[in-house]
Order: structure tokens, then C-alpha cells, then sequence
């Protein structure tokens, strides 16, 4: 959503949104010629005439909002006068467009997402929602596998990634980047199978600059901002083109590696675990027996991390963090399967011996790869830092 003034002068409110078909595949119906960009548009005209026209398609290329009929469609042959991107490709299985749509009814502008479904009203499969990218061109940079995606701080990881591009860049505003799981297909023995993997999107402009970002985050031998990216790995969309053995050899890899990790969730209401450095006295009564081979113990979280996996010998690959509303701190550890009873244990042990020294509540736990209730914030801008050790 934006605001600019329309003819008369008031500012309102555009929604930018993506507006997608999906053509049909079988030999019989791949005969039947695809539905133009001009047609889209003009179906959706009527679509949302008939809805009682709520809201309407606006001109591109222009800072005033002017509404498009179906005959300026008709009679205008340059598609970008109504769309400022689209994606219309011989052999693709979709048409996307992106359009702006206004209200003049002062109810509707404080609408999020005001025609997601009038999808209803339009002929075949059509997808529609927000283009959080507001109009600029974008596409899927790449992904993250060997991780288990509720996991993974999505709104940390784009944030972390759009501020990385702001410094390199010296642009005046930080861009947008949107980092969400995304179920991949492919097939195996003649069996269609299916598994869920972490995308990174941005606009196309700053494609080169993400890569680097992402290919620097899954090889980093820590994860300093708690993104639960350790031990990832980064392909370029490239590598996942549909049928390609690498796109097989990929998923095939990330089936077996959530099949073999659980997402142990834990939370309490912790101290502040990333002010002071503990104290070498604090480190060898919680490290008795490892600290010899522990190192950057930089933090009170760092020595609660090399606790569990260093003393107590509970395997964890990756470790997130998020806040709840009621302000305890969440701990999302991914933990292989074949050690989750030892990663209790240690649990257990930290809570028993050495929890004043971290919490100052007793440590909540969800069952394995249970999801977070819905009262959880799915990370956000206030998460605490973390650093497993290494």
C-alpha cells in the first residue's frame, strides 16, 4: 500500500498487487490459446464492476490516479500503460501481472489486502495477492536446503539481507527482500514427491547483490544474528530448474535431512544473555570437563549453547530465536532425531543446576516439530542475539 493524490487532489490509497493465471497443461486443453495480458486486465475490470465497484484498476507511469476502463485496454495497444511488469513466456504454466488498484470510497482505504478473493469471480485458476515489492520487477533468487524451514528466522533473514544491500549500495531507501518457505516438487522412481525448502525474493536490479549475501550466510562457521542458518546451504535458481537431476539431487537431500531433525522448541524468560562476558570462573563451574575445547565464549548465551553441546554432549545442528508477547524468549534448536532424549537431558541439567544463572523462570517445552502457538511472534526485529558454538 501506498498514498498518492488522485486527480483532484487528496491523497489515497494504491494497492499493488500481482495478478496471476495458470494455464492448463493436457493435450487436449494446451490446443486452447492462452488468455492474453489484455484480456486479464479486462476480466478483471468486470470482475470488480460486478463486485460493486469497490475498486478499481489505476494507469501506470503517472503520480495521479486515473481509473482504466475495458476500452482504454482495447484501444490502447501498449500494455504497460496498465501494468508496470509482466511475465507472459510461451511455454510457462502462468501469466503474471503487475497492476495498481485504487478505492474512492474513504472506508476502503485501510483495507490490507482488499481483492485477494474475488479470484471467484474470474474464469480458470487465477492467484491473487499483495506485491510487497510494490510494482518492481522481483523473482526467486535462490534457496536454503539442509535446514528445516521452522527453523529459520524468516523476518530476521530478510531483514539481515535488505540491510546488507542498503550499506553496499549507498541506495537511499533499504530495498525489499522476502525470505518464506516454498514447497518444491520433483520426481523419484516414477513416485511424485515433495518437500519444503527456505526462498530468498527480491527485485531483479539487486539479484547479484543478494546472491552474495545468501552464498555468505550458509558458509559463515557461526550464526552471530540467530537467522538458524548454520550449516544451510545456498543454490541459485539455476540449479532448480524443473526436471534437472541437480534440482532431484537437492530435494532428494533435504527430504532425508528433515526426515532425520526435529525442531525442539524451549522458552522461558531469560536474563540478559548478550550484555557481559561471563567470567572465566562462571565458564569452568558450567564447562567443568569442556572447556579445554571450547572457544568464543563471548556472551552468557554463548556459554549456555556450549552447556548443552559441549558439556552435556546434546547434538544440535542449527539454533533461532523469536519473542513471545509475554516477553519470554523462544529457542527453536534443530536437533537430530537419534539424539533428542540426550538434548532433554541436558535441558533437564540446565534448568536443575545452572538456571539462575540464565532465566530467571523455569524453561517451557513444545513436543518436537510441534507449531508455535499462534500468540508467538514468528521472529521478530527485538530477537536476542545468538551464536552457537562452534
Amino acid at each position: 500500500m501506498c498514498k498518492i493524490s488522485n486527480e483532484n487532489g487528496p491523497e489515497m490509497t494504491v494497492w499493488h498487487y500481482r495478478l496471476t493465471k495458470h494455464h492448463h497443461h493436457d493435450n487436449r486443453q494446451q490446443q486452447k490459446q492462452r488468455t492474453s495480458p489484455q484480456e486479464m486486465l479486462i476480466e478483471l475490470i468486470d470482475a470488480l464492476s460486478s463486485d460493486g465497484n469497490h475498486y478499481f484498476l489505476v494507469k501506470q507511469n503517472t503520480d495521479t490516479i486515473t481509473a482504466v476502463t475495458s476500452d482504454d485496454i482495447t484501444e490502447n495497444p501498449d500494455i504497460y500503460n496498465f501494468v508496470s511488469s509482466y511475465t507472459n513466456l510461451p511455454k510457462a504454466s502462468s501469466t503474471s501481472l503487475l497492476i495498481r488498484i485504487a478505492s474512492n470510497q474513504a472506508n476502503n482505504q485501510h483495507n490490507e489486502r482488499p481483492i485477494d478473493n474475488i479470484s471467484y469471480k474470474l474464469e480458470g485458476k487465477w492467484t491473487i495477492h499483495p506485491d510487497n515489492f510494490q510494482g518492481k520487477k522481483s523473482c526467486m533468487v535462490g534457496v536454503f536446503s539442509n535446514i528445516i524451514h521452522e527453523g529459520v528466522s524468516w523476518d530476521d533473514t530478510a531483514e539481515m539481507i535488505a540491510q546488507e544491500v542498503l550499506r553496499k549500495s549507498n541506495a537511499p531507501t533499504k530495498p525489499r527482500i522476502e525470505t518464506r518457505p516454498v514447497k518444491f516438487g520433483w520426481t523419484d522412481e516414477g513416485k511424485e514427491k515433495q518437500t519444503t525448502i527456505v526462498a530468498v525474493y527480491a527485485a531483479v536490479d539487486i539479484i547479484a547483490e543478494v546472491k552474495g549475501i545468501c552464498m555468505r550466510l550458509a558458509f559463515e562457521p557461526t550464526d552471530s544474528q540467530g537467522l538458524g542458518l548454520l550449516n544451510s546451504q545456498f543454490h541459485e535458481m539455476a540449479n532448480m530448474r524443473s526436471g534437472s537431476d541437480t534440482r532431484r539431487v537437492i530435494l532428494s537431500q533435504q527430504e532425508r535431512f528433515v526426515s532425520k531433525h526435529s525442531i525442539c522448541t524451549i522458552s522461558a524468560e531469560t536474563r540478559d544473555l548478550d550484555g557481559e562476558r561471563p567470567t572465566t570462573e562462571i565458564c569452568q563451574q558450567l564447562l567443568p570437563t569442556s572447556i579445554q575445547r571450547t572457544n568464543n565464549i563471548k556472551s552468557m548465551r554463548d556459554l549456555m549453547y556450549a552447556f548443552i553441546k559441549n558439556e552435556q554432549c546434546a547434538e544440535f545442528t542449527n539454533v533461532s530465536t523469536f519473542e513471545y508477547p509475554r516477553g519470554d524468549e523462544g529457542f527453536k534448536f534443530t536437533v537430530p532425531n537419534s539424539k533428542l532424549h540426550a538434548f532433554y537431558e541436558a535441558i533437564l541439567k540446565l534448568d536443575s543446576d545452572h538456571r539462575h544463572h540464565f532465566a530467571r523462570s523455569r524453561p517451557r517445552s513444545q513436543p518436537p516439530n510441534s507449531k508455535t502457538t499462534k500468540s508467538a511472534k514468528q521472529p521478530t526485529n527485538r530477537v536476542l542475539r545468538t551464536m552457537p558454538p562452534q
